[in-house]
């Protein structure tokens, strides 16, 4: 069962909102925003195409002011134009409805999407692809929900065993289907110790079970991941150990990447193994966990020295440049 959890607390001297998304009572998602703003994932806006750029394979799209995205060729298929084009294919000076698929992330611009989708609202979509067609670029035409909103929409309501809030605004906003935590003495973040959840989560080195331990870094190219053992061990159980190890690592890794949100290009060194089945055993239980993300992550190959890659789809900034932009 899901459960949810959006508390106000203290991070960096700043108040701010830490939503916890509980499976089965295992932390799996971690969000923080502000309380006066949030991401700009999931917006609409009209978008004014500033080039075109074949070699790139997209094309790059004005949608604020003062702010561009990458709107690539595979996501123009289902293009709402502001006015009517006989030739379909995207040009200099085209205004089009685009919505934000990525948030810009130090010297990568966000990505766009022109496939204008709101599940559910087909209604409230119809007309804001109407407003759109009639507002200059740089229009918003809609807001996304904050993360806790955006969870609750994402999984449904249904799905949540209980939803908690110390924060009056989210209580109201979800119109009854919250419980408001009104305890004065010990705050929400503190009874469920949400501080050193966070703390855990942005921390580099995380213990396993067997006594080995994950080193997460994150880089602007690629996050890497190495699983480190705390045993030597030699001869033929080499490899039944270190495959424990390794399937303990590749279940930890994938709550690690989901919980913080980690994103494009994953390098997860395991302990290299001889044994060709071994390889093949981990790569499908990696493969199983990667399915159980609800963010699209695909599992690539493993090497001869027991580098895996994989890639996520980047759907918001990781919770470790959430907390820097606080």
């Amino acid at each position: 069962m899901k459960k949810l959890i959006a508390a106000e607390m203290p991070v960096k001297g700043k108040s701010a909102y830490i939503t916890v998304l509980y499976e089965d009572d295992v932390p799996v998602e971690i969000y923080a925003d502000s309380p006066e703003e949030k991401t700009a994932v999931g917006d609409i806006y009209v978008g004014h195409i500033e080039r075109v750029l074949d070699s790139a394979g997209g094309a790059f799209v004005r949608f604020k002011e003062d702010e561009r995205g990458f709107l690539p060729f595979g996501r123009m298929k289902e293009a709402v134009f502001c006015s009517a084009k006989k030739d379909p294919a995207p040009k200099a000076g085209d205004e089009l409805l685009v919505r934000v698929e990525a948030e810009s992330y130090a010297n990568k611009q966000a990505v766009l999407n022109a496939k204008i989708k709101l599940p559910g609202e087909e209604n409230r979509l119809a007309e804001i692809k109407e407003k759109g067609i009639h507002r200059p670029a740089g229009t918003c035409l809609y807001k996304a929900p904050a993360p806790w909103k955006f969870l609750i929409e994402k999984y449904k309501k249904e799905a949540f065993s209980r939803i908690v809030t110390d924060v009056s605004k989210i209580c109201d906003d979800l119109d009854g289907a919250a419980d408001l935590y009104e305890d004065k003495m010990l705050s929400l973040y503190k009874l469920y110790d949400l501080q050193t959840l966070l703390e855990r989560s942005l921390q580099k080195r995380v213990w396993l079970p067997s006594g080995g331990q994950l080193v997460i870094e994150q880089t602007e190219a690629f996050v890497s991941i190495d699983v480190n053992s705390s045993k030597a061990v030699k001869g033929k159980a080499a490899d039944e150990a270190f495959l424990k190890i390794n399937m303990e690592a590749a279940k930890e890794a994938a709550l690690q990447i989901r919980r913080r949100q980690l994103s494009g290009t994953i390098l997860v060194d395991f302990i290299s193994m001889k044994s060709k089945d071994a390889k093949k055993e981990l790569i499908g239980y990696m493969k199983e966990l990667a399915e159980q993300d609800p963010v699209y992550t695909s599992v690539i190959d493993i090497t001869a020295l027991g580098i895996m890659e994989l890639t996520r789809h980047k759907v918001r900034k990781s919770l470790h440049r959430q907390i820097e932009e606080l």
